[in-house]
């Protein structure tokens, strides 16, 4: 009988097979030198609103339908400039950071929509959502944690060694 033919061999063949298939991406690790925190992802999001305020009054000129605009708008530009190959909003590429899904992969426009909804929980929680980004060990969000999502800096590449060292800020 030749071993290879035995059950067992076969069995070990399929299993190898089955773990090379696999996705060998882990998670993304903690550390300041990778996630953004809060301060960062605050001003990112302050500019966010600065570039929206103009378009948002606009919309909110045209009764019903106005509000109706602002909403599918701001979701728009949020959903479709994070799920983009640029993976961030203009807000977050003036400070140097995108956001990711949990293992540092682009996220997808449901992922990016989950996300920007989830958002509403935190605030409705009077914004306590927000806050965990600078209590968490990864520095996610409430929306973050609901959506495997994280923001991180722009010099975080898949399959490429994690930075050891944070970034400073992009005015210096």
């Amino acid at each position: 009988v030749d071993p290879a033919d035995t059950v067992a061999a076969k069995i070990a063949r399929v299993a190898d097979g089955i773990a090379s298939q696999k996705d060998p991406r882990r998670p993304l690790p903690a550390g300041s030198a990778i996630h953004a925190g809060f301060w960062r992802r605050s001003a990112a999001y302050l500019i966010d609103n600065l570039v929206l305020i103009v378009p948002s009054v606009v919309a909110m000129l045209i009764p019903i339908l106005g509000i109706l605009a602002y909403l599918a708008g701001r979701w728009a530009y949020f959903a479709l400039m994070e799920s983009s190959a640029s993976q961030a909003t203009l807000g977050k590429r003036a400070m140097g950071i995108i956001a990711t899904d949990g293992k540092g992969q682009r996220l997808s426009l449901g992922q990016a929509s989950g996300r920007y909804f989830a958002g509403a929980i935190s605030y409705i929680i009077l914004n306590i959502g927000y806050a965990m980004a600078g209590w968490t060990s990864r520095k996610q969000a409430l929306h973050d944690l609901i959506a495997d999502t994280c923001v991180v800096f722009d010099t975080v590449r898949p399959g490429e060694p994690m930075p050891t060292v944070r970034p400073p800020m992009p005015w210096y």
